[in-house]
């Protein structure tokens, strides 16, 4: 049975939605901080998206993320080999860069896909659905479903985690707490920091 949660995210015109989003953001921080998050394409079709994300993630407060785009051999190798750290998130936008999904596990940190859904998944639970019936074995995988939502899924645990941000008016802050959230659900679910089949230590957490 897959377990379903779901957290909308919204601008703060309450105090206690301003309160919740705060808690999301000081959880999201603690959770990423010591991590990089790599925005990798090995394709005109995911660079863009691998561009866009990492501009996303790079604003105040986001955590450190750069982006690659790979143009051989050689330097995947070197980005696997040397400058991704294990409990790092590289997010892979397209089939080639997904290629290196089981390097990037081995080398102990969390391989996500992200995954372009068509117009007829509406929901996180439709998106789910259609990702499931097509991919069963990836590890874990993020997407975007109209209008504007962010689902991640971690098929080891069997948790769908899905983050709602509301698409009229919301500022940008929330388009990275989006994104953060999310991720930080995929490093505490993701095998329970299990990849490549060792447990791996927890990043050391930045004095703050």
């Amino acid at each position: 049975m897959t377990s379903l949660v779901t957290e909308r995210l919204a601008a703060p015109d309450t105090a206690r939605r301003a309160r919740a989003l705060e808690f999301a953001r000081r959880r999201a921080a603690d959770e990423l901080a010591g991590r990089t998050v790599w925005c990798v394409a090995a394709a005109r079709t995911g660079a863009a998206a691998a561009s866009a994300l990492q501009d996303c993630l790079s604003g105040a407060l986001g955590p450190a993320a750069r982006e690659v785009y790979l143009q051989g051999a050689e330097q995947a190798e070197r980005l696997i080999g040397g400058e991704v750290h294990p409990g790092d998130l590289v997010v892979l936008h397209d089939p080639a860069a997904g290629a290196l999904a089981e390097a990037v596990r081995c080398r102990g940190a969390h391989a996500v896909w992200r995954v372009t859904l068509g117009p007829s998944s509406s929901t996180a639970l439709e998106a789910w659905l259609s990702l499931h019936r097509s991919r069963p074995c990836l590890d874990a995988y993020i997407t975007d479903w109209p209008p504007d939502g962010i689902a991640a899924f971690i098929s080891a645990p069997d948790l769908l985690s899905a983050k709602e941000v509301r698409a009229h008016g919301r500022p940008p802050s929330l388009d990275q707490l989006g994104w953060t959230s999310i991720l930080a659900d995929v490093v505490t679910s993701d095998r329970d920091e299990t990849v490549g089949g060792t447990l791996h230590a927890r990043p050391s957490v930045a004095a703050r």
